[in-house]
């Protein structure tokens, strides 16, 4: 199996010692962005209460994508999202939950 490969490609070489010294231009990666509001942006910078209400938005939103729409365009999507989370917010309040009250509008 390997001759066969080896009869379609080039054998694998030794690197030349006399290029080893050299590396590539380094391109500098640009400066990050500065965040322009206090926002959280990964799961684990929410409150505990809102976990729940988060992953329990990601199911129904999953659920939503495998049996509806497989590929949602960027507004559908968007859209769908938000009404899975605010459906799932509103589920969390329902049942007698509370959560951080400057996150509940925005």
């Amino acid at each position: 199996m390997l001759q066969a490969h080896y009869a379609r490609n080039r054998t694998p070489k030794a690197p030349n010692p006399s290029h080893i010294h050299r590396t590539p231009a380094a391109n500098p990666l640009p400066p990050p962005v500065p965040k322009a509001d206090n926002t959280p942006r990964t799961y684990n910078s929410y409150p505990d209460q809102w976990h729940e209400v988060i992953s329990n938005a990601k199911r129904t939103f999953r659920a939503y994508v495998a049996g509806q729409d497989g590929f949602p365009d960027a507004i559908q999507g968007v859209e769908e999202a938000r009404e899975c989370l605010e459906d799932a917010l509103a589920v969390h309040l329902e049942e007698g939950w509370t959560v951080e009250p400057s996150k509940q509008k925005r």
